[in-house]
């Protein structure tokens, strides 16, 4: 279970799964700007008209489920990019869309982003997004799609550790955890 106290408001999430089922819940916030708290989104689906979010409204006290019958999709990242555009990366995908799931379009940019291999984490830029997996990253752009960056070495292991003022990727020697660790600093951004 998950318990979490917001404004005040206690949540207490269970639920039961079979292990082969099981993924975890997300637990990430979704702003909406008319409304005090955020609601929290703790798994999605895919659905015939987009995603389905199953969420817990901190305004209303309302709980959204979505009885799906199917398992939730293995979801990394859920960042909110904008006020109405959440980047929501799964498998080897990056899609954006609105609060209520359905996918964005833009003349400018792509509303889905297709990487070589199955992404860790993702980070939102300016201009693209960065997928990290264990080998290393790959940068998309977002009007072409087209790879921009790439650091793949299978002799190391990669992390992502922090992506919120700066971007902090950790590398190892792969298959051995015990040795010390690099870390990296990444400054560069993907080009417009």
């Amino acid at each position: 279970g998950i318990n979490a106290e917001y404004g005040g408001r206690v949540v207490c999430w269970l639920t039961f799964v079979s292990p082969q089922d099981y993924c975890p819940p997300l637990f990430e916030s979704i702003i909406r700007p008319d409304e005090p708290y955020p609601s929290i989104c703790v798994s999605v689906y895919l659905g015939d008209a987009g995603l389905i979010m199953e969420t817990v409204n901190f305004n209303s006290g309302s709980l959204f489920l979505g009885g799906q019958t199917s398992p939730p999709l293995p979801v990394t990242t859920l960042r909110q990019i904008e006020s109405d555009t959440l980047l929501v990366g799964f498998d080897n995908r990056a899609m954006f869309v609105n609060r209520n799931g359905i996918q964005k379009s833009a003349s400018k940019a792509k509303s889905v982003l297709t990487f070589s291999i199955p992404i860790s984490s993702m980070v939102f830029l300016e201009g693209g997004v960065l997928g990290f997996h264990r080998a290393g990253m790959e940068g998309r752009n977002l009007t072409t799609g087209m790879i921009e960056a790439e650091v793949k070495d299978e002799s190391k292991q990669f992390r992502l550790l922090s992506s919120a003022r700066m971007i902090i990727l950790e590398s190892r020697i792969a298959n051995d955890t015990t040795n010390n660790s690099n870390l990296y600093v990444l400054t560069s951004r993907l080009s417009e």
